[in-house]
């Protein structure tokens, strides 16, 4: 058992394939030893002896029934190949005789045998066999003359159906002239190199000859005589089956064009060739087609297909133009363009100009309430206004010679009104000096309350000191009970209240809430920032800590964003310190040999504080960084730049402190 698999991105396929050893005695049926061959005084020839047979046999000649003891390969005027054929050079008269090749193996033996007739003419000893070849691939018309090389030479000449070629400049076709392997190779094999081939083996007194017929299989050629007429509102086509190449045609393809779309269009495929043989013209195929657009022109052209893939198409028939008539085809995909109570704008897909031909075109919409289903004989309505939940709706299109067939019934939301209920129990909570977080009960999702479907809700709030400066934040979704209100003020007083919309608007506002804002989050930043090496991976961090002012709310301790200093900001680490009164703090987890930033911020009960200017450090402490002269690379254990520079500076801030 044999499994190949193949992979890549996107995934592995395996497919398995079982080989099995066959063993079975020699046999001739196939290839046996041709009945007669003629070979020249003087000259050479081969017999051939190839029988079917499973392990490779052992071959052995006998020459009018007496062995010839012979070896494989072994030098001599009479020669067993490897491959078992016989060969025999400066052929003589006692060479004539009756040739048996007997073949054996451990399952059993099998002779043939053939006569070797020795004349003094020139004679085609190995002939051309008719050949056959697919397409694009190489064929080799095999051809051996036997002639009496002391005397005179021979030519060989090769025609194609009676015409001469010329191997010398045609590049279609080489003649081979190696022992064993004299004949014509044909390359790249098309369909109009099909047909008979003929070998002449030429010497000074005389000739022979040999003829062979190669047969190139490939796709089949293209149908002829396409055309076709109207009938009963049916085009009928009729074709002639072209040439199959040597496969038989198993079905065939149907394309169309129209005047208005004249792009090549499949849709009629597989069309079995055993199924569409025409009744009165068994030479010939027919097909009826009937679903075409009346009022438009139409033409057709086919293409057979056996084993080797699709042929050429055939030509295109004459211009069929269909009668008028009113549309055949019905509009697709009705939806709402936009509903209000009392009315509806659907829209559909349009049908193509194809299939909307002749004067007078439009369409008409039908629809009727969903509870109507239940009532007899319930009635469509075009025109009307509606104030349902549930509609069923379908469209047809129509020229002036009538209506086409009806659309697929749509069942589809429509007519929403303005909700009628509110929230309820609003209360809100402030999130820091700038934001509040509202919440409200769930609401009643009934048709009563909503009249129509929840699609968010709208928070409206205002400044308690200027009432006529009206904001709102939009929220959209269906279950939600709380969102968060931003841009706020700190240390000022709201009021908020809150609205539910549907597709239809905004309903009701709830009862108001007031809520006020903290008082603003630290002002200032903390100072004197300083980084020293603690241990193998962490860092002591020190400053000066953030002085409250009176509209500020009270201190909760610190926030140290860190971060490596090739990343930014969005990276960064938080380290939290809690206390107002703290002023150091340990960051754990340095890597050695990489630079970082650090800035340190207070934080209250309204928020972040303004952050402190950013410090570098490494885990051996700070980094007196100036992007002027300095260059961080990522990865790297250094800092680029002019590192006297770097130590100076240092040692002058630390003499300076």
């Amino acid at each position: 058992m044999y499994e190949c698999q193949a992979s890549n991105m996107y995934g592995t396929r395996l497919s398995s394939a079982q080989l099995r050893i066959l063993s079975f005695a020699p046999y001739f049926e196939k290839r046996p030893v041709d009945d007669s061959q003629m070979a020249t005084v003087g000259g050479n020839t081969t017999i051939i002896c190839q029988p079917e047979a499973s392990p490779l046999p052992e071959i052995t000649w006998f020459h009018n029934g007496a062995p010839m003891n012979l070896e494989r390969g072994a030098e001599g005027r009479v020669m067993l190949l490897e491959n078992g054929n016989l060969v025999i050079t400066a052929i003589q008269v006692s060479d004539q005789g009756h040739y048996t090749c007997t073949a054996e193996n451990v399952e059993g033996k099998a002779s043939s045998t053939g006569y070797l007739n020795v004349v003094t003419q020139t004679t085609i000893t190995v002939p051309p066999h008719d050949t056959h070849v697919d397409v694009n691939n190489t064929a080799f018309l095999q051809c051996q003359a036997s002639f009496d090389p002391k005397h005179h030479d021979v030519v060989y000449f090769w025609a194609f159906n009676g015409f001469p070629i010329d191997t010398d400049h045609d590049p279609t076709f080489r003649m081979s002239l190696l022992h064993g392997a004299v004949g014509l190779y044909v390359i790249n094999t098309q369909f109009e190199h099909d047909g008979e081939y003929t070998c002449t083996a030429i010497s000074v007194d005389d000739s022979a000859s040999a003829s062979a017929y190669l047969t190139v299989q490939g796709p089949p050629s293209e149908p002829a005589g396409m055309h076709g007429y109207m009938k009963n509102m049916e085009v009928h086509l009729l074709w002639t089956p072209g040439s199959n190449h040597g496969a038989d045609i198993l079905f065939y393809n149907i394309e169309y064009m129209s005047l208005i779309n004249p792009e090549w269009r499949t849709v009629y495929t597989k069309l079995w060739a055993t199924e569409i043989i025409d009744v009165d013209y068994p030479d010939k195929c027919s097909y009826s087609i009937s679903d075409l657009s009346p009022g438009s022109s139409y033409s057709f052209r086919v293409t057979a297909v056996n084993r080797y893939g699709p042929g050429v198409p055939s030509q295109p028939s004459h211009v069929i133009k269909i009668p008028d008539a009113p549309p055949r085809k019905a509009p697709e995909e009705i939806a709402i363009t936009f509903s209000t109570a009392g009315t509806l704008a659907f829209m559909w897909t349009e049908l193509s100009r194809e299939d909307l031909t002749g004067n007078g075109v439009g369409y008409k919409m039908y629809w009727r309430k969903k509870s109507e289903d239940i009532v007899r004989d319930g009635l469509w309505q075009t025109g009307a206004r509606t104030s349902t939940r549930r509609t069923r709706s379908k469209s047809a299109a129509f020229n002036a010679l009538g209506d086409g067939p009806n659309s697929t019934v749509f069942v589809i939301m429509s007519a929403e009104d303005l909700p009628i209920a509110a929230p309820s129990s609003v209360h809100g909570v402030p999130y820091n000096g700038t934001a509040i977080m509202v919440d409200w009960n769930p609401m009643d999702k009934s048709r009563k309350a909503i009249r129509g479907k929840i699609m968010g809700y709208q928070i409206n709030y205002w400044w308690e000191k200027d009432p006529g400066m009206l904001m709102s934040s939009n929220v959209w979704c269906e279950d939600c009970v709380s969102s968060l209100v931003i841009g706020l003020l700190p240390d000022e007083s709201y009021w908020v209240n809150i609205q539910v919309f549907n597709v239809a608007g905004l309903g009701p506002k709830s009862e108001d809430y007031f809520i006020a804002t903290p008082l603003w989050p630290p002002l200032k930043y903390p100072e004197y920032v300083s980084v020293s090496s603690l241990g193998p991976h962490s860092v002591f961090v020190q400053w000066r800590g953030v002085r409250i002012g009176p509209k500020e709310e009270g201190l909760f301790g610190y926030k140290l964003w860190w971060w490596k200093a090739t990343e930014n900001i969005r990276s960064a680490n938080i380290s939290v310190v809690n206390g107002y009164r703290q002023n150091t703090a340990v960051i754990e987890g340095i890597q050695e040999g990489i630079v970082y930033v650090l800035r340190v911020l207070g934080f209250s009960y309204a928020g972040d504080g303004k952050k402190a200017p950013p410090v570098f450090f490494t885990l051996e402490g700070m980094v007196i960084y100036n992007p002027l002269t300095t260059e961080i690379i990522a990865g790297s254990s250094h800092v680029t730049g002019s590192w006297w520079i770097f130590l100076l500076m240092y040692l002058t801030t630390w003499l300076i402190s």
